[in-house]
Formats: C-alpha cells, structure tokens, sequence
C-alpha cells in the first residue's frame, strides 16, 4: 500500500484513493470497521487489486460523480474485475443481499420494482409468492380484492335518529319501527 499512485491532494485523499482503502481493509483487516460483514463472509479482493491502487482504477476507472460509491454485481461474490462498479446509493439498495429477486421472462429485478410494474402492491406479491405462486402470476395477476383476502364485510353502522324522541343512535337501524330501545314499546 506504500506505493505511489499520485491520488491525494496536499493531504487529501482523493474518493477513489479513499474506496480502494476501505475495501482492502474491510476484507483483510479483522480489526476493521465491518470485517464481519465482507472478510468475515469470505469476501476477498483479488490480488491485483490489493497490491495495487493504480491497478485497481485501471480496470474500475473514475468515480462519474460524488454521488456515486463502490458496490458489488454479485453482493456475495469477491471484489474483482467483472464484479465492481461504481453506483448510486438507489442502485445500491437494490443490490442487497436481504432484496427478493424474481426472474419473470428472463428480466430479473428486485421485487420491489416488479412492484412498481405490478396491478397488486408489494405486500401481495410477497404473500403470493410465500403462499406458492409462480413469479409471473404473483406479479401480475390482478386482485379481486384488497391483499389477496377475501374481504370482510364492515358493519353498517350509521347514525340515525328515534322518529319518536329524536335522539341520535350510533348503530344498527331496527328494520320497521325506526325508533330507539327506550322508545319501541311506547305508542
């Protein structure tokens, strides 16, 4: 790591120089912040990458802008060429390895965006899935009704009023009479 690579300005760091730090240290550093979740899983950096700064901007080139940070295709596979990129944190959060991916006439993405395309909420596609439904159906097979449940029929509860001593009842309507319990057997 002590070679030069001419990637600082004064003494900054530029955030290409800053990535390739963090990432070798992640994989190889126990001590390091989040070892457990990249070297700690087995995720490793080539060893071209690891002894070379310079090699490693070679093949992932500049980052295009400050909104973009180092992330892995394949979120269980080693930092490598073929496997880096530079992403955007949105690009990013669909790269998860907690993300449901379905594949649906050869297009895989996230479930969320499958969502996005979908006539049933996310909610639904996921409890189709669960309850053994293949992906293109989950996905796009529309509701009869809301969630994938058969609905449940809300009381008719309206307000009304007594016909004999005008007072206001919150609940069901009596069928003929139209007047209230205190009222029903006065005439």
């Amino acid at each position: 790591m002590s070679e030069r690579h001419g990637h600082t300005h004064g003494r900054r760091e530029t955030p290409e120089y800053q990535a390739w730090k963090s990432m070798v240290a992640r994989c190889t550093i126990p001590s390091a912040s989040h070892y457990a979740e990249y070297g700690g899983r087995g995720i490793g950096v080539c060893q071209r990458w690891r002894e070379s700064f310079v090699v490693f901007l070679a093949d992932v080139g500049p980052r295009p802008s400050a909104t973009h940070s180092l992330d892995r295709i394949d979120p269980n596979g080693n930092y490598e060429p073929g496997n880096v990129r530079w992403a955007t944190r949105h690009e990013q959060h669909r790269n998860q390895r907690s993300n449901r991916f379905l594949t649906i006439d050869g297009k895989r993405m996230c479930m969320t965006d499958w969502a996005k395309l979908s006539p049933v909420s996310w909610a639904a596609i996921s409890r189709r899935l669960d309850a053994g439904w293949d992906a293109k159906s989950a996905v796009f097979a529309p509701s009869q009704n809301r969630g994938d449940r058969p609905l449940r029929r809300a009381p008719t509860f309206q307000p009304w009023v007594c016909i004999q001593c005008t007072t206001l009842i919150l609940g069901r309507k009596r069928a003929n009479s139209g007047r209230c319990d205190r009222c029903k057997g006065v005439v």
